[in-house]
């Protein structure tokens, strides 16, 4: 199976990480989006409500699983055994 993770803070998931997330499903049998707390920047919406806002954009698609980014994308990416991050 091909398992691709796509990180972000997705504040706001915005038309263009839709795109990403159509060309990138044509190419993976499964696809996470880790979408992070952005300890960088202060959010404009909460991380709750941006895993519930692109949960439910893809609640009909099930090769995609939405998950929160907590510590390193590596760590992520073995335990999900993911082999590409789009970014």
């Amino acid at each position: 199976m091909r398992k691709a993770i796509f990180p972000g803070t997705f504040d706001p998931f915005t038309l263009g990480h839709q795109d990403m997330v159509s060309r990138a499903l044509a190419l993976f049998d499964q696809l996470i989006i880790a979408i992070a707390q952005g300890s960088h920047k202060t959010p404009s919406i909460t991380l709750d409500n941006r895993l519930l806002w692109v949960a439910e954009c893809y609640a009909h698609e099930p090769r995609i699983k939405v998950l929160p980014l907590h510590g390193l994308l590596v760590d992520l990416a073995k335990e999900e055994q993911a082999q590409i991050v789009i970014s």
